[in-house]
C-alpha cells in the first residue's frame, strides 16, 4: 500500500535549507492542476538542477555496505535531480529528469508539465522494493518544485525498513551534467553475513551457530531476474576437496533495488571448521564473492 500526502508551502523560506533528491522524489504522480497556482509549477529549462540534502535511515540490522554512515547510523549525501532535456517516446515529447547520487543515475523519469499539471509517464529505473508499505510526504512550492520529501518504507510487520528524507538546499538553477561513473564499476550486489536476520554483520561464526544469514542488497537489477548464492568449502579438512560445493540458493528479483536473505542451516553434526566462500551470481553471471570462517 502506498500513502501519499502532499503539503503546499507558500514560501520556500519556511523549509530548512538543505540538499538534493534521491529516488523517491520523482514518483511525481502528483497530477497538480496548473490553474491552481499563479506561477509555473516548476522550471523546465534544460539543465535545471535541484540540489537536496539526503538523509537515509535503515531499519535494525540492515546496512548499505558501499555507503558510509555517521555516528547515528544514518547516511547523509548531497544528491541532485536534473532536467537533462527532451526525449521522444512514440511521437510524444517528454521532459527527461535524472536523479544523480554518488556518481550514479539512480532513476530516469519522463514527465510532462502543462495545464493539466505534472504527469510522470515512465520511470526507467525504480527504487521501491515490493511489497513494502510506503508512505510519502511532500512539500511543493509553485515555481520551484518539491522542497521537501520524506519517504518511509515498512515491512509487513510494521517495522521500519528505510526512511529517506530530502530537503532542498537552494533554489533550482542551470548546471552542467555531473560526471557519471561507469556502471560496470558500481557493485550490483552488497552482501553481509550474520547469525540473525537483523544481527550485527560478521565474517566469523562458531561451529554450533544454528543458522547463518546471507543478506544481500541489489542495485540496478533486472525485475524478474535471479540472484543466486553458492556456498563453497575452501579448506575444511581432508574429507572434503577444495572447492567443494556445499549448497546453493536463488531468489527472484522483484525490483531494481531488491533486497533479501538466504539462510544456511547448521548440519546435524555442526559446521565443519574451516574457510568458506559464498559466490554471488546475477542472472547466472558471477558478480562477487565473500569469505567467512567457521571456528570451534
Amino acid at each position: 500500500m502506498i500513502v501519499r500526502r502532499l503539503h503546499r508551502l507558500r514560501d520556500i523560506g519556511r523549509v530548512r535549507p538543505l540538499g538534493a533528491p534521491p529516488w523517491s522524489l520523482v514518483l511525481v504522480l502528483m497530477f497538480l492542476s496548473a490553474s491552481a497556482f499563479a506561477a509555473p509549477l516548476l522550471p523546465t529549462n534544460p539543465g535545471t538542477t535541484w540540489r537536496y540534502s539526503m538523509t537515509e535511515e535503515l531499519g535494525k540490522g540492515l546496512t548499505i555496505s558501499n555507503l558510509k554512515s555517521d555516528a547515528d547510523g544514518k547516511v547523509r549525501l548531497s544528491v541532485l535531480y536534473r532536467l537533462d532535456g527532451m526525449e521522444d517516446v512514440d511521437g510524444k515529447e517528454l521532459l527527461k529528469f535524472e536523479m544523480h547520487r554518488a556518481g550514479s543515475i539512480t532513476n530516469t523519469d519522463l514527465v510532462t508539465v502543462d495545464e493539466h499539471g505534472i504527469t510522470c509517464w515512465a520511470r526507467i529505473r525504480g527504487e521501491q522494493t515490493s511489497p513494502s508499505r510506503m508512505t510519502i510526504d511532500r512539500w511543493f512550492v509553485p515555481g520551484t518544485g518539491i522542497v521537501k520529501d520524506v519517504t518511509t518504507m515498512r515491512g509487513t510487520d510494521g517495522d521500519l525498513l528505510e526512511r529517506i528524507s530530502l530537503e532542498l538546499a537552494e533554489r533550482p538553477k542551470i548546471e552542467n551534467r555531473p560526471e557519471v561513473k561507469s556502471e560496470a564499476a558500481s557493485k550490483r550486489l552488497s552482501v553481509t553475513f550474520a547469525n540473525d536476520q537483523f544481527g550485527k554483520p560478521s565474517s566469523t561464526f562458531s561451529s554450533d551457530t544454528p543458522q547463518i544469514y546471507v543478506r544481500w542488497q541489489g542495485r540496478r537489477l533486472r525485475k524478474g531476474g535471479k540472484v543466486k548464492a553458492v556456498w563453497i568449502a575452501e579448506n575444511i579438512g581432508e574429507d572434503f576437496p577444495q572447492g567443494y560445493k556445499v549448497d546453493e540458493a536463488s531468489a527472484t528479483v522483484e525490483s531494481q533495488n531488491a533486497r533479501g536473505a538466504f539462510t544456511l542451516a547448521r548440519p546435524e553434526d555442526g559446521w565443519a571448521v574451516g574457510d568458506y566462500r559464498v559466490e554471488f551470481y546475477v542472472d547466472d553471471v558471477f558478480v562477487d564473492a565473500a569469505k567467512i570462517k567457521i571456528v570451534k
